[in-house]
C-alpha cells in the first residue's frame, strides 16, 4: 500500500485505532506487539467491577491518590490504576488540584469522585 513502510505490520495499528474509538468504555491498549491488546481484552469483562470498586473506594475516602485508592481496595495496582484513568476519561473522577507524595517521593494527583460520578454510584449504576 501507498505510505506503508515496508515490513510493518499496520494490524495492530487498526487495532489501535479500533480500540481508542471504544475507550474508555472498554479497557485500552498500547504497543504493536500484541501482548497489550491481549491483556486488554482479558481485562474487559473485568473492568466495569473494578471501575465500580475504584469508585467506592474513593467515596469511602473522599480523596485519595491512585496509590491510595489501590492499597484501600487491595487489589493490584496494574488493576485499578487504569481503571482509575478511564474513570477520570468518563468524567466520573476528576483531580482535586492538590498533590500528594507517593512512598516513592514522586507527587500524585489527588482524585475524587466528581458530581456526576457521586450521582452514578447513589443510582446503584455500574460504569
Amino acid at each position: 500500500m501507498p505510505g506503508e513502510r515496508k515490513g510493518f505490520d499496520t494490524r495492530f495499528t487498526r487495532d489501535a485505532q479500533r480500540q481508542a474509538s471504544r475507550y474508555p468504555g472498554t479497557p485500552g491498549a498500547k504497543g504493536q506487539d500484541g501482548t497489550s491488546q491481549d491483556a486488554a481484552a482479558a481485562m474487559a469483562t473485568r473492568a466495569p467491577c473494578l471501575r465500580l470498586l475504584a469508585m467506592r473506594t474513593l467515596a469511602r475516602l473522599g480523596e485519595a491518590t491512585t496509590l491510595e485508592a489501590v492499597t484501600a481496595a487491595k487489589v493490584p495496582r496494574e488493576a485499578l490504576q487504569p481503571r482509575l484513568s478511564e474513570l477520570r476519561a468518563m468524567g466520573l473522577v476528576e483531580a482535586t488540584g492538590a498533590r500528594r507524595q507517593n512512598p516513592s517521593g514522586k507527587w500524585a494527583a489527588v482524585l475524587r469522585l466528581s458530581a456526576e460520578g457521586r450521582d452514578m454510584l447513589g443510582q446503584g449504576v455500574a460504569p
